[in-house]
This record gives structure tokens, sequence and C-alpha cells, in this order.
């Protein structure tokens, strides 16, 4: 089962996406988001974790949401195994659910909020996921759910958020001390004694770090 829902905010650039599944980690190959530019929600029955990719490159283009997605299925021989949820910076949306998905499969797409899932016990959730995130985001929520008016999401606050200087943590980051236990393969380590420290190295800054 993985349920999964989008919102990108036009006005904004803002960009937010949810997953829940069965599966382990789920954040680092089903839900992206690029603020600006756009979300895809890669899942199904197996996971394409390259899709992300060529989605964004074809955002970044000015591709629209469909034409994005519709890229990256084309150049994938087991489309029919994928389920994939698309949304561009103007809040448009382009679903791909293929033929070999595990029922029940269903998505439910509104003007900069869309939600999809597979593998579902009843397909009503994802009506019911996406209408809730309406009724606690939209201030038309009654409106947007009928599909009268387009959703029109609470903006909170527009102000850059504070910067947070990881300067004075640096010093500690770059002295990086390693300790390992002898291997003790199909046994449970002993707890009453250290493991030897057998090396300190000095780190380099990585790429994630200011």
């Amino acid at each position: 089962m993985t349920l999964s829902l989008v919102h990108c905010h036009p006005a904004t650039g803002t960009v937010a996406t949810i997953t829940a599944t069965g599966g382990v980690a789920v954040g680092g190959y089903v839900h992206h988001c690029w603020r600006g530019v756009g979300a895809c929600v890669t899942q199904g029955r197996f996971t394409n974790p390259w899709y992300p990719a060529q989605v964004h490159g074809a955002l970044v283009d000015g591709a629209t949401a469909k034409q994005a997605l519709g890229a990256a299925i084309s150049q994938d021989s087991d489309a029919a195994l994928r389920q994939c949820l698309v949304m561009d910076a103007h809040g448009r949306s382009s679903v791909h659910s293929g033929s070999e998905n595990i029922a029940k499969v269903e998505d439910v797409r509104f003007p900069g909020v869309a939600a999809v899932g597979n593998m579902l016990q009843s397909s009503d959730v994802v009506q019911i996921l996406a209408e809730h995130f309406l009724s606690l985001s939209a201030t038309n929520s009654g409106a947007a759910i009928k599909r009268s008016e387009a959703p029109a999401i609470r903006i909170i606050t527009t102000s850059t958020c504070w910067r947070i200087s990881l300067t004075p943590l640096m010093p500690r980051w770059t002295r990086v001390a390693i300790s390992v236990a002898p291997a003790q393969p199909h046994c449970v380590s002993s707890r009453s004694s250290k493991p030897p420290l057998i090396c300190a190295l000095t780190g380099r800054k990585t790429s994630w770090l200011p």
C-alpha cells in the first residue's frame, strides 16, 4: 500500500509532498518536491527511482506536468508496474497508473492539490485524504471540494525563515572518531567491553553543509 499527496502553490512557489506506505525508506524513493518547479511521486507495484530526475529536468526546461510524466514513462519498458503523479509549478497535475498495479488504484486531482494510491482496501481513502487536506488548508474548502472553485490555499507567511549558522559546530564535525567491534556473525556482541578505537579521521566538508 502506498498513499501520497502533492501540493503546489503557484503564487508563492511552495511545494509539499506526503506519503504513507508499507515499505521502508519511503522518504528516499517515493516523494520528491522542488520549490518553484513542481513535484513528483513515484510509487506502484515496483517503484522506479529514476523518474524524479527525469521529471525534474523536464519541468525545469518548461514542460507541463503531462509532458514531463509522458517523457519519463516513454523511457520505461516496465511502465505498467508504476504509478506516478507529477505536478508542475502552476498546479497542473498528471497521473500514470500502470495496468499491472495491485488494486485498488485511485487518484484525485484538484488545481494545486492531488492524491494518488495503490494496493488500497478502498479507493475512497484517496478522495478522503485530498478533501481533508483542502478542509484544513483552503479558505474556500467547501467550494473547492465541490469543484465549483479552484482551491484558495491559506498563506500563513511569505517571510524568509531564520538563517541558522552552523559555523560554530564545524570544528566538532571535522574530527571524526571511528570505533569498530570485532565481527561476530550470527552472535550478539557483548556490551560489557568497549570496542577498540582504531582510528581518528579528519573529515572533509560535504556538499550538504553550508
